[in-house]
């Protein structure tokens, strides 16, 4: 009966207010007006740690909200110029060179531009592009040695084709997996990682303009 819904209602709203619930938290949860809510919770006091932490709370909200709407419209304004640029961008070889890697062979993650290939011609190529165009970009090397790889040997070699482009290089183990042997230099498998989350929305919007 309707009587017995909103009597059941009645008695959530006053359990979730005396637990530090904020009135419209109450209305958009139960799906019921701000005025019923506040009509129900009027002769329910609340303690002060709880009326604190509820402050807390909503500012956290309001603060994650307000943050979220200045990096979205950063990203929007770099994609923008990104857009723009890209007229230009097309008639240079060498990106659209680094574009058709990334999108062959890079891994796409958020925030991050890596690419991997057992060419150590192209691992210096990417890095020079990348420090020429984001020249304060944080770049880490990781090279992949496989069992029958010097890793002293390895990493010697990378610190002398890197030189100081990049920011560390890190040496790990690689184990073959199945029968087939992958194609790899003789100095282990090097990917690189880019950290620049303008740039790697950039390089995304230029792909997605050469894509149309």
């Amino acid at each position: 009966m309707e009587w017995k819904r909103n009597q059941n209602r009645n008695l959530e709203i006053k359990e979730l207010r005396k637990t530090g619930f904020s009135i419209p938290e109450i209305a958009k949860r139960l799906g019921c007006s701000k005025s019923i809510v506040s009509y129900h919770c009027s002769n329910i006091s609340i303690d002060k740690k709880i009326r604190i932490n509820q402050h807390i709370r909503a500012n956290a909200a309001l603060g994650t909200a307000a943050a979220r709407f200045k990096w979205d419209r950063r990203k929007a304004l770099v994609i923008a110029n990104a857009e723009i640029e890209w007229q230009q961008v097309r008639s240079d070889p060498r990106i659209m060179g680094l574009l058709g890697l990334y999108w062959g062979e890079g891994t796409k993650r958020n925030g991050y531009i890596s690419i991997v290939n057992n060419d150590p011609g192209i691992i210096k190529f990417s890095v020079d592009l990348f420090k020429e165009l984001v020249p304060h970009s944080k770049i880490v090397a990781t090279v992949r040695c496989y069992p029958e790889h010097d890793k002293e040997v390895c990493r010697r070699y990378w610190v002398h084709l890197l030189g100081n482009s990049v920011l560390q290089i890190k040496v790990r183990d690689k184990r073959w997996l199945g029968t087939k042997r992958r194609m790899y230099s003789k100095y282990g498998l090097c990917s690189v990682t880019f950290s620049d989350w303008q740039t790697y929305h950039k390089i995304l919007t230029w792909i997605s303009c050469w894509r149309k």
